[in-house]
């Protein structure tokens, strides 16, 4: 019964525009306008406040540390300057010369001009972009409905002539 229902005539151009508005929807979602990745930084870029998607640390004597999963908070040392606070209750993993080690460390704050650089998740979206594609994917939209339309409006009075002959 459903399906009769789907299938029946007048509602053919209903099901064309819910067709054509899922396929956009999911051509949307599967093309986002993030760059998700791992990008490296210099740490003078950086402001005060919590920054979850640090994963790694640099130092200048080749130090790495990993902050996966860690709680990093980066507060002002001075006007010019700020520090890494690594709030870590289990062992943070670092790697030098010698290979790699484990270290308890609780509440390690690193200051700025000992860091070379800082290694992190960016997952920000453009919202300029994101709009712009909403935008546009709608103005799409209209126009394949409209042609959908005007060709449905174009093959009914073609019928139509045709039976009157």
């Amino acid at each position: 019964m459903f399906y009769n229902k789907l299938n029946n005539p007048n509602i053919k151009i209903y099901r064309v525009i819910l067709n054509c508005f899922l396929i956009l929807a999911y051509l949307y979602s599967y093309s986002g306008c993030a760059a998700p990745g791992m990008y490296t930084e210099s740490p003078n870029s950086f402001e005060p406040g919590p920054a979850s998607n640090i994963k790694t640390l640099e130092l200048k004597n080749g130090t790495i540390i990993d902050c996966t999963g860690k709680i990093i908070w980066i507060v002002k040392e001075s006007e010019s300057s700020v520090a890494f606070v690594i709030a870590a209750d289990n062992k943070i993993q670092t790697q030098d010369s010698s290979g790699q080690s484990a270290t308890k460390l609780k509440d390690t704050r690193i200051s700025q001009k000992d860091v070379k650089s800082v290694t992190f998740d960016n997952t920000e979206v453009d919202s300029n972009v994101e709009g712009f594609s909403l935008v546009g994917g709608l103005v799409t939209l209209g126009i394949i409905i409209g042609i959908i339309i005007g060709l449905s409006a174009l093959m009914s009075s073609a019928t139509k002539d045709l039976t009157k002959k």
